[in-house]
C-alpha cells in the first residue's frame, strides 16, 4: 500500500517536469518560427497559452522561486527577458519603418495615435540614455539606428544626403532660383548652411562634411549662381542673349555680367565649375542685330520676288525707301570689307552687289 501511494506521487512530479520541458520546447520553436516570443494577448490559442506560460516563468525568475536547472534553461534561450527585448525591437522596427516611409521623425503634435506613441517611445529612450539607465546592447542598437539624435540632426543628415546625390549626379551645386523644386529646395538649404557658417553657428564636423563634397560656399558663389540662373531663364524664355540697349535695367545688367564672364573665360580666370556651367548655356548664335538683319533680308527678298527688282532708296514709299537704304548700306559695308562673312552669301543671293555702288552715307550702321 505504501508503494502504491508513493509511486503515483513520483510519477506526478516527473510528469510536471516533463510538461515544463515540453512547453519550453514549443516556446523555442515558436520563437524560431515567428521571430518573436509568444504573447499572452495573442489571437491564436496556442500563442496565448505559451505567452501566459512565459509570463509566469519570468515572474518566477524575478522572484527567485525557480530552481537552478530551469533558470539555466530559460537563460539559455533568453526567455527571462525576451518579452521586453521583443517589445523594444518591435518598436525600433516600427520607428525605422516610419522614418523610411515619411522621411521624418514622429511628431508630438500629430493627430495619429500611433505616431505619437513612437514619439514618446523615442523620448523614453533618450531619457534613459541621459540618465545612464539604458543597457549597453540596446544603446549600441539605438546609436546605429540614430534614434537618440534630435529631429534637427536627422533633417540635416537627410538634406546632406540629398545634396551629395545631387552633386554626384549633375556635377554642380544646386541653385535656389532653379525651376526644379528639388534643386531649389537644396539650393536654399545650402545657402542657409553658409549663413550658419558665416555666423559661427555651424559645428566643425558638419563643416568638414560639407567641404568633403566640395561645398566651399562664399557670398560671391551665391551671387554668381543667382545671376547665372537669371541669364539661363532669360535665354530660355526669349531665345536671345540680353542686349545692352534694352530699356529694361535687369536685361542690361545681365548683358554686362555675361560680358564680364566671357572676358574672364577668355583670360582663363574662371573656376572649372563656372566654366562647365557657362558651357551648358544654350546661347543662341544670333543676337538681336542678327535676327533683325535676317528679318530685313526676308522683306527685301519678298519685295524682289513681287516687283522683280531691288528696292530704291529714293522711292516715295517709306517702306521701299527704308529697304533701299538698307541695301545701299550692305553694298557700302561690302566695299569697305566690313560685312561679316556669314552675311555676304545671303546678300549675293539677293543680287545686292550686282548693281553699281553708291557713295557711302555719313554714318554706316550694320
Amino acid at each position: 500500500m505504501i508503494e502504491e501511494t508513493t509511486n503515483p506521487t513520483e510519477k506526478t512530479k516527473f510528469s510536471r517536469n516533463d510538461i515544463w520541458k515540453d512547453t519550453l520546447k514549443r516556446t523555442v520553436e515558436f520563437i524560431d518560427s515567428f521571430g518573436h516570443p509568444p504573447r499572452a494577448a495573442g489571437g491564436d490559442q496556442m500563442e496565448t497559452f505559451l505567452g501566459v506560460w512565459c509570463a509566469r516563468q519570468r515572474r518566477a525568475y524575478r522572484l527567485g522561486t525557480m530552481n537552478k536547472i530551469r533558470r539555466e534553461a530559460i537563460e539559455k534561450y533568453g526567455i527571462h527577458e525576451h518579452g521586453k527585448m521583443s517589445d523594444f525591437f518591435t518598436r525600433l522596427d516600427q520607428y525605422k519603418a516610419f522614418i523610411l516611409n515619411k522621411g521624418r521623425i514622429p511628431s508630438q503634435t500629430s493627430t495619429d495615435k500611433f505616431e505619437k506613441s513612437l514619439f514618446y517611445w523615442r523620448e523614453d529612450q533618450k531619457s534613459l540614455h541621459n540618465h545612464g539607465k539604458i543597457k549597453s546592447d540596446r544603446l549600441e542598437v539605438l546609436l546605429q539606428s540614430e534614434v537618440l539624435e534630435s529631429g534637427y540632426d536627422y533633417e540635416w543628415r537627410s538634406y546632406y544626403g540629398r545634396l551629395k546625390i545631387f552633386i554626384a549626379t549633375h556635377g554642380y551645386l544646386p541653385l535656389r532660383s532653379s525651376q526644379d523644386p528639388e534643386e531649389s529646395q537644396l539650393g536654399r538649404w545650402r545657402q542657409a548652411q553658409y549663413g550658419r557658417y558665416k555666423n559661427g553657428k555651424l559645428n566643425k564636423n558638419r563643416a568638414m562634411l560639407l567641404e568633403e563634397i566640395g561645398l566651399n560656399i562664399t557670398v560671391d558663389d551665391v551671387n554668381w549662381n543667382s545671376t547665372f540662373q537669371l541669364l539661363k531663364d532669360f535665354i530660355k524664355k526669349y531665345g536671345l542673349i540680353p542686349s545692352r540697349r534694352s530699356d529694361l535695367l535687369g536685361e542690361r545688367s545681365l548683358y554686362q555680367w555675361l560680358r564680364v564672364q566671357r572676358r574672364y573665360l577668355k583670360s582663363n580666370k574662371l573656376s572649372s565649375r563656372r566654366k562647365a556651367l557657362l558651357n551648358t548655356l544654350e546661347i543662341p548664335r544670333k543676337g538681336r542685330l542678327d535676327v533683325r538683319w535676317d528679318e530685313i533680308r526676308k522683306n527685301v527678298q519678298a519685295f524682289v520676288s513681287y516687283h522683280g527688282r531691288l528696292p530704291s532708296r529714293s522711292a516715295t514709299n517709306k517702306k521701299e525707301r527704308s529697304l533701299g537704304i538698307w541695301c545701299h548700306r550692305q553694298r557700302c559695308l561690302y566695299q569697305l570689307g566690313k560685312l561679316s562673312p556669314e552675311r555676304i552669301t545671303p546678300a549675293e543671293d539677293l543680287g545686292i552687289f550686282s548693281t553699281r555702288l553708291y557713295a557711302c552715307p555719313p554714318h554706316v550702321d550694320s
